[in-house]
């Protein structure tokens, strides 16, 4: 889609009856992203007072983050990156979304990797698929400061052979580890001690 959001959209607020039989309710998601939609974000939005997700990346926005925005009280998902948005998410709504945890305004998929000198990196590889960041509450973040298990490791060493050669490799011979439980990971791990990347203990 191209144009600017319809200002229009903030007046889906009414509840009603459909074919005088089905309720329908206010709407509480919206999903616009991914498109070619250029201008501000309609400040109409904050009459969306049941709105909990709000994706309007991948486009072409512009101008600041409406302050009325701060209105939604039952916001909990708000996506904004991959615009060419500029100043700061307002202080009530970035509080309430992400705490302290997040600057002002982030780009790209992880809001706590900006100002690290390393976010290009960061973007690249996890657009490869090799790291798909970490999950708390509803915060999709990188985590630059967590550990680095062995299992999250070899996935990431598995994720890069598969973007590089375009095929996911397996271990022709999976060696049995007994200190590894079966998982999701478990393969990956098997793989990279089969490959040689890494050493099963004694």
């Amino acid at each position: 889609m191209t144009g600017p959001i319809p200002a229009e959209l903030g007046q889906l607020t009414q509840r009603g009856t459909l074919y005088e039989e089905e309720r329908y309710e206010t709407l509480n998601v919206l999903y616009l992203h991914s498109n070619q939609l250029t201008g501000p974000i309609p400040t109409e939005l904050s009459q969306l007072t049941n709105l909990e997700t709000l994706n309007l990346s991948g486009n072409e926005l512009t101008g600041t983050i409406p302050t009325e925005l701060s209105q939604l009280i039952l916001l909990r998902r708000l996506h904004l990156y991959d615009n060419q948005l500029t100043g700061t998410i307002p202080a009530e709504l970035s509080q309430r979304l992400w705490g302290q945890s997040c600057p002002a305004l982030f780009n790209g998929r992880f809001c706590d990797d900006d100002n690290t000198g390393h976010e290009s990196h960061i973007e690249t590889i996890a657009g490869w698929g090799i790291t798909q960041g970490c999950s708390r509450g509803d915060r999709h973040l990188y985590c630059p400061d967590a550990s680095i298990t062995r299992r999250q490791m070899a996935a990431f060493l598995h994720r890069a052979v598969t973007h590089k050669t375009g095929t996911e490799p397996t271990a022709t011979d999976p060696p049995a580890l007994a200190d590894v439980a079966e998982g999701a990971t478990l393969p990956y791990i098997q793989w990279a001690v089969a490959a040689g990347v890494m050493q099963a203990p004694e």
